[in-house]
């Protein structure tokens, strides 16, 4: 798996969790967990990455580029938004 960042995003900014080359059968779905740090000085906006995956033994015949994400950064969310989203995600009682 590698990162592919549209500029003016950064490889650097991502980090594949564990390990970026598995072997899996063809047409085989595999989850990767992927951390994010983009640098404070860097503006607020949307930044744009995709990940790619390629076979280790033939790259040029053998890949598939993934879709287009956005990471955005910058600006605040609300607190009580956050705790919400979040109780939801993982099914906990949201506080008031």
């Amino acid at each position: 798996m590698l990162a592919v960042p549209v500029e003016p995003a950064k490889s650097e900014w991502f980090a594949i969790a564990g390990d970026a080359e598995r072997q899996f059968e063809l047409g085989a779905t595999v989850t990767y967990s992927v951390g994010v740090t983009v640098p404070t000085d860097v503006p607020s906006g949307s930044y744009q990455v995709r990940f790619d995956a390629e076979a280790e033994d033939r790259p040029q015949e053998d890949f598939t580029a993934g879709p287009v994400v956005a990471v955005v950064t910058g600006g605040n969310i609300d607190a009580r938004v956050l705790s919400r989203l979040l109780a939801r995600h993982h099914g906990d009682a949201t506080p008031s």
